[in-house]
């Protein structure tokens, strides 16, 4: 009698459980669709979510949120958007890496004008050009991993708390037409579509 009761209670708890462990299922192939392309997985993962609740949701979007810390140091200290590169972010790093060739490319282009046969101000203005491209690069360097993690990280928490319902609410309102001194009034029903 004792096996049978106890059968049918691990029974009765491993049915209770099924639920659970379908949901964190789903929570893992979310968050496995999150870390293997997020850009590409877009429509599944808005699918997927839907059946999430919101604590798993706010798990998974802490667990892949993208930080902008290291990036940063890495282009701070090594330059040529490294960090950016690092980071995924592709456009960061191509400008990072092209403003700062530039820059070190007008300064080192400045001494071949730096003959005592030149008289001139070449050397100078391309010198000043060389440091004011250096500034911005190392500006955007700065800036741009936190932007790019801000972008990335809002649009993970879209596809996250997307949901594809959309709801009618339909609104009588009162109107007043004047056609060529012509009054009419009436009633119309018109209605709002949220997505």
């Amino acid at each position: 009698m004792k096996k049978i009761s106890v059968t049918f209670l691990f029974l009765f708890i491993l049915m209770r459980t099924e639920g659970l462990f379908a949901d964190s299922d789903t929570m893992i192939e979310v968050d496995n669709l999150i870390k293997y392309g997020r850009t590409y997985n877009k429509n599944l993962i808005i699918k997927k979510s839907q059946d999430l609740s919101s604590n798993e949701k706010n798990f998974l979007l802490e667990k892949n949120k993208i930080e902008a810390g290291i990036p940063v140091g890495l282009n701070l200290f090594l330059g040529l958007g490294i960090g950016s590169y690092v980071q995924g972010d592709t456009l960061g790093g191509i400008v990072g890496t092209l403003s700062d060739l530039f820059g070190v490319g007008a300064m080192f282009a400045s001494t071949a004008f730096m003959s005592p046969r030149y008289n001139s101000v070449i050397p100078a203005s391309l010198i000043l050009s060389g440091l004011g491209i250096l500034a911005f690069s190392k500006v955007y360097q700065i800036v741009r991993p936190f932007t790019f993690a801000n972008m990335k990280n809002a649009e993970l928490g879209n596809m996250l708390f997307s949901s594809n319902k959309i709801s009618f609410l339909f609104i009588p309102y009162h109107r007043n037409l004047n056609f060529y001194d012509l009054q009419e009034d009436g009633a119309v029903a018109g209605f709002s579509l949220r997505f």
